[in-house]
């Protein structure tokens, strides 16, 4: 099936500069996208949007993006007292949940905003919402889905830190990016 091509309709070309963006033969200006961003994003704590079929499952049940492990969550949430609470006594269980496994809550809701991330630090960007506005940006260390933990046979209540230091490395065979949370194994010359 071939799709129309709506950059040749001036109502198209009116709604863009209706938004600010100036058009240009085959280029959007401002939105151009290239491969290096993209895995630049993907690997930091902010990390991209997703359709959850665009996920696979690797080595016992992880999820894989591009071949790498992700973290899956969903960046925007409501500030509450339960946030606060978590802020206040250092404790992650005010904070949204990661998912690294295709468990029955992601199920649940498939037509969610998911971002993904192969950043394995276990810290995340969140959006925390106020009054339905972007109140404030921050980082947060995120714990496993109980869901996930309960699929991966894993103790519920573990961080998300944890799991990419200590389980990761051991299922899945490769570097992917663990050496930024693990020092490198160093030998001495003899």
């Amino acid at each position: 099936m071939k799709l129309p091509d709506f950059s040749q309709n001036n109502s198209f070309k009116k709604l863009l500069a209706s938004m600010g963006i100036e058009y240009r033969e085959g280029v959007f200006k401002g939105i151009e996208w290239n491969k290096s961003n993209f895995d630049e994003l993907l690997g930091s704590s902010e990390g991209v949007e997703i359709s959850l079929s665009d996920l696979k499952t690797g080595a016992k049940g992880i999820l894989l993006f591009n071949e790498k492990p992700v973290a899956v969550f969903m960046r925007d949430w409501r500030d509450s007292n339960k946030i606060r609470f978590a802020k206040k006594n250092n404790t992650g269980s005010g904070y949204p949940k990661v998912h690294v496994s295709m468990c029955e809550k992601l199920r649940e809701n498939l037509f969610g905003k998911y971002i993904a991330s192969s950043n394995l630090s276990g810290a995340y960007k969140l959006n925390i919402i106020v009054n339905n506005e972007v109140d404030h940006e921050e980082i947060a260390e995120l714990m496993v889905c109980g869901y996930c933990c309960a699929k991966l046979n894993l103790s519920k209540g573990i961080s998300a830190k944890d799991l990419f230091q200590n389980f990761i490395p051991r299922w899945i065979p490769g570097d992917y990016g663990i050496n930024q949370i693990r020092p490198i194994n160093a030998y001495p010359s003899d």
